[in-house]
């Protein structure tokens, strides 16, 4: 935690609501244990902790609540792959290999045109090999979510002076 105004703010309204004098040396103490996460995580477990505690939090008790809206949100990207991965599949089994895939996700698009050309992956892939894939697919798909980097595609000079320069970016 980086933001000590901010810091002051939760303490003290944490104190307010749980009936908690908030001295000096404890304020230290839990700021001591918070310096390690950001204003954003810190806010989300103050937050939680007047929600679902019925006593002021121990910096345990808010270190538990950072870590686990963290695993949360890790769940829910990994719950997104999976969907999408089942989605190609659903996709795959109900249409010949030459029907274009239908995909909302820009992730999954560019992973379904690059890492695994759809059609050749349509033709080829076998049954037995899914679960795998899926597994693989959820990893490439995770790892370009983490990143942050908006994908970027390579395009001729030739192209690009065709193109107007705000369509390439």
């Amino acid at each position: 935690m980086n933001n000590k105004i901010s810091f002051k703010e939760f303490m003290a309204g944490a104190g307010e609501i749980f009936d908690k004098q908030v001295t000096p040396i404890l304020s230290k103490m839990y700021w001591k244990s918070l310096e390690p996460f950001t204003d954003e995580q810190c806010r989300k477990a103050f937050n939680l902790a007047i929600e679902r505690c019925k006593f002021f939090p121990k910096p345990a008790e808010l270190i538990e609540l950072i870590r686990g809206s963290s695993k949360q949100i890790e769940q829910e990207k990994d719950d997104k792959a999976l969907i999408i991965a089942n989605e190609i599949m659903e996709q795959a089994r109900r249409y010949s290999p030459g029907h274009p895939l239908k995909l909302n996700d820009p992730i999954a698009q560019h992973l379904m045109t690059s890492r695994w050309p759809y059609h050749n992956w349509a033709t080829t892939v076998l049954e037995s090999e899914l679960k795998w894939w899926v597994k693989e697919f959820c990893e490439a798909y995770n790892a370009y979510s983490a990143t942050g980097v908006p994908m970027q595609l390579e395009v001729s000079e030739r192209l690009k002076s065709l193109i107007k320069p705000q369509d390439i970016a």
